[in-house]
């Protein structure tokens, strides 16, 4: 989870404080990666995205579809965000 949060602060430009507070809600290493970027995508903070989740109001999936997001397209976004 350290290697995983150093990739979001260095190359996605992650808050700490945002993936503390992620880590301390539980997210898993998957579903902080999949936060950031889709804050990015959004322009949102990332807590509301997971507790949204994991309070069982949807999926991930219907999270990336309702953003507009495919496969392929969240695949080309997060190449794009590590860059």
């Amino acid at each position: 989870a350290v290697a995983v949060d150093e990739v979001l602060v260095a190359r996605m430009g992650a808050g700490r404080g945002a993936l503390w507070a992620l880590g301390a809600a539980g997210a898993s290493p998957a579903e902080r990666i999949l936060a950031t970027a889709l804050a990015a995508h959004l322009g949102s903070p990332t807590a509301p995205l997971v507790a949204h989740v994991r309070a069982g109001k949807s999926s991930w999936g219907e999270v990336l579809r309702d953003a507009g997001l495919t496969p392929k397209a969240l695949d080309g976004l997060l190449r794009r965000l590590v860059r």
